[in-house]
């Protein structure tokens, strides 16, 4: 499948992070029961997806945006990139799953800690605020110096005269790629299998 990369001198393999597996996440939108491995989160790996953040400086203008970030996807990127641009810094706050389950009435396919780790990854990111509130309190904005809030909806509570609605400027959403997974249902099967057969064999020997 990478040949063509290889043969370009454009291929490089990036040891992967354990417990962190897209054939994982693709069981999960498969609803295939018994197979999805649990997370394992350390300080470790939430300190090396967290390398190179720093605080804002006093005049930068701090930009606050939250929500679920499931799936976590080039749509998300899209849109907080132009949260981004919005001011100088951008703090992003990741709901847990109880709040998320109390918006959406269903738990997120990804837990709090897989999300935030998804959110660190994405470059426009400067921090996050883990396990972040539905509303937004006074607290909140005088301890992270926010200017603006920014949404992609319904501004959230508490935003005020801080709210600043942003359009996303693409149309993916997870619902866009849950469907994109159930129509290509067999097909995704019979490749989840393999893969996921081909973990369980990585996770023996390393345990062997």
């Amino acid at each position: 499948v990478y040949q063509a990369a290889k043969d370009l001198g454009r291929y490089k393999t990036i040891p992967r992070t354990e417990g962190v597996s897209t054939t994982d996440l693709v069981g999960r939108l498969l609803k295939l029961d018994g197979t999805s491995r649990a997370f394992l989160g350390t300080a470790r790996i939430l300190s090396s997806f967290s390398e190179g953040l720093r605080a804002p400086r006093p005049t930068e203008r701090v930009v606050y945006v939250a929500g679920a970030w499931d799936l976590f996807h080039p749509g998300h990127s899209k849109f907080l990139e132009a949260c981004r641009a919005c001011g100088d810094y951008l703090l992003v706050g990741v709901h847990g799953d109880e709040c998320v389950k109390e918006r959406r009435h269903r738990l997120p396919l990804m837990n709090l800690q897989e999300r935030v780790l998804s959110v660190l990854a994405c470059r426009h990111v400067d921090d996050v605020l883990i396990d972040a509130p539905l509303n937004i309190t006074p607290e909140l904005l005088s301890t992270f110096r926010v200017s603006t809030v920014c949404h992609g909806g319904t501004a959230p509570p508490g935003a005020g005269d801080k709210a600043r609605k942003v359009a996303s400027p693409s149309p993916l959403n997870s619902s866009t790629l849950a469907a994109r997974v159930e129509s290509r249902r067999e097909q995704l099967l019979k490749r989840h299998r393999k893969k996921a057969a081909a973990e369980a064999e990585w996770y023996a020997g390393k345990d062997a």
